[in-house]
Parts: structure tokens; sequence; C-alpha cells
């Protein structure tokens, strides 16, 4: 149902803005969880089905948890990962057109 959902919020905002909508999947979503692991295969699998331009930033980036998450809090993303995901986004989707 998501990608569906996802599909229709497409067509809305490319309608609206004149510009595409992406899915971005987070590195720190799936973490090695098979269960997620799966969520995330079947929403890959949905959303190129119904042509909805997915980042897919779920893969290991090559950094420890240490290096990613704000242990403090709760294993939200640190600043580094934030700047790190901000560089790929910019470099994906480049400037507005």
């Amino acid at each position: 149902m998501t990608p569906r959902i996802l599909e229709e919020a497409r067509r809305e905002y490319r309608a609206q803005f004149h510009g595409e909508l992406y899915v971005v999947f987070h590195p720190t979503w799936a973490r090695g969880n098979p269960e997620t692991d799966h969520l995330l295969e079947l929403m890959r699998t949905e959303l190129a089905a119904a042509g909805v331009p997915v980042l897919d930033y779920s893969t290991d980036l090559g950094l420890t948890d240490d290096e990613v998450v704000n242990h403090a809090c709760d294993l939200h993303p640190n600043g580094r990962l934030n700047a790190e995901l901000a560089a790929l986004l910019a470099r994906d989707v480049g400037p507005p057109h």
C-alpha cells in the first residue's frame, strides 16, 4: 500500500511543483535486521515497479555505529552521518532546475 501512496504523492508533487519526488532510504534504517531488510527489499521492488525514484543509502557506508549515531540520545544519526548524507543528496539530486 505504501508504494501506491508514494506513487500518487509523486504525481501530485510533479503537478504542483514541476519537480521530482524522491524516496530516500536512510543508512540507519535496516541496520542488518532481517525483518527490516525484507521490508526494504519489498519497498525497493514495489517502488521500482511504480516508477518512483529511489535514492538508496541503506547500504553500509563503511562507518561504525560510534561514527554515525548519537549514543547519548537514542541512536539517531549524528552530525557526521547527516553531513555525509547531505553530500550524497547534493550529488545525486543536484541543484534545483
